[in-house]
């Protein structure tokens, strides 16, 4: 990898306000906005776990308020892949052609709009000639980029975007398996007495029966995951970890923003959720054994459970049939008064989350929400 290791250890006063958050991917308006919620005082610690570039469409405007937060006393911006991929596409001679290849398949990319801005013809021109000129035009925001630290050891917590190797000198974890490590609520690590904070894999691939976009806190497995898979998952939210220390000890809780409207549920629905099948990347294929008006009774490839799948849910391609993405069978559980978040609505049906969690209800249970 192109970028230097770098742990910074910080010592922390007898009591303290933590914010972390990750994977903010390129959202501006999202990042505001939970960074408004959580109430950010002058006094706070804030860390941003990485993964603030790419995959969304404002991938400067919140490199720069990054840029902009990181002037204040008490903030630590972190690295993800994200930040490192683009460094070593702009940086690494050896990498011009897949600076190309890069900027054709991701329109959304720093990269891609700075192409265009610079009026560039990556189909014609050398692709070291493009990496140059793209290196120096972003010269500052590399800058940014290159200044970031790899891990934040704080207290009785370490932070990282993905994940450390299992081992109680962690420190000597490789900077790839820091930055990309997949699942690591799973592989756990091997520190004692400290708490892992991650991103990187949303909260929600950790589940085989449920979509839920929380933050993961284990007590057992000291590791808490906070990815609630903005720019990854169509269906997502931007999630917010706080740690608050005081005389009597810790306490945690969390905030978090989506992008869908905002509903209140008028009547109570019972949920089924004992159940629910999950749909998820990459195993997205599915037999279809019956089709009716609203769901088609289908089968998984991969597992061969039996599922109810909403029929705008499904696409036929080279005479298989698969779902465009994650999905989840069950009926949420709601209560009068509850607030969720309207994902969309089919027919008769909508489909909602409450808390972060994902799931069906009847549409005339809720009603849009005056704020």
């Amino acid at each position: 990898m192109i970028v230097e290791k770098r742990i910074l250890k910080e010592k922390a006063p007898e009591t303290y306000r933590l914010i972390v958050i990750s994977d903010v991917h390129a959202h501006y308006e999202l990042f505001n906005k939970l960074v408004h919620q959580t109430q950010l005082k002058e006094d706070d610690y804030l860390v941003i776990l990485g993964d603030f570039m790419e995959k969304g469409d404002d991938g400067l405007e919140v490199l720069y308020n990054i840029r902009d937060l990181k002037q204040r006393n008490h903030t630590f911006v972190l690295m993800g892949n994200c930040e490192e991929y683009l460094l070593s596409l702009l940086c690494d001679e050896t990498k011009a052609t897949k600076l190309i290849e890069y900027i054709k398949t991701s329109s959304n990319s720093l990269l891609s709009k700075t192409a265009e801005v610079l009026n560039l013809d990556v189909d014609k021109e050398e692709a070291n000639n493009v990496q140059e000129k793209l290196k120096h035009y972003l010269d500052k925001e590399i800058s940014i980029l290159k200044s970031l630290d790899t891990a934040l050891e704080f207290d009785q917590f370490v932070f990282v975007h993905a994940g450390l190797e299992k081992r109680e000198d962690w420190e000597n974890s490789d900077v790839e398996t820091m930055l990309e490590l997949r699942d690591f609520f799973y592989q756990g690590h091997a520190i004692r007495d400290k708490y892992v904070i991650c991103g990187h894999t949303p909260s929600c691939n950790y589940y085989d029966y449920k979509i839920d976009n929380s933050v993961i806190l284990s007590h057992q497995r000291k590791i808490i995951s906070i990815d609630g898979g903005v720019g990854v998952k169509s269906v997502s939210q931007l999630n917010a970890f706080i740690i608050e220390k005081s005389d009597e000890g810790y306490v945690y809780s969390s905030k978090s923003v989506d992008e869908f409207d905002k509903c209140e549920v008028v009547f109570p629905h019972k949920g089924k959720e004992t159940s629910a099948v999950k749909v998820a990347w990459p195993n997205l294929e599915v037999d279809v054994l019956g089709i009716g008006t609203s769901f088609s009774w289908c089968r998984k490839v991969d597992t061969q459970e039996l599922l109810y799948i909403k029929n705008e849910f499904l696409y036929e391609e080279n005479g298989h049939y698969y779902c465009k993405d994650d999905y989840i069978s069950s009926m949420l559980e709601i209560l009068p008064y509850d607030r969720v978040s309207l994902i969309a609505t089919y027919g008769k049906y909508a489909y909602i989350m409450k808390d972060g969690h994902v799931g069906w209800t009847k549409k005339d249970k809720i009603k849009k929400s005056n704020n």
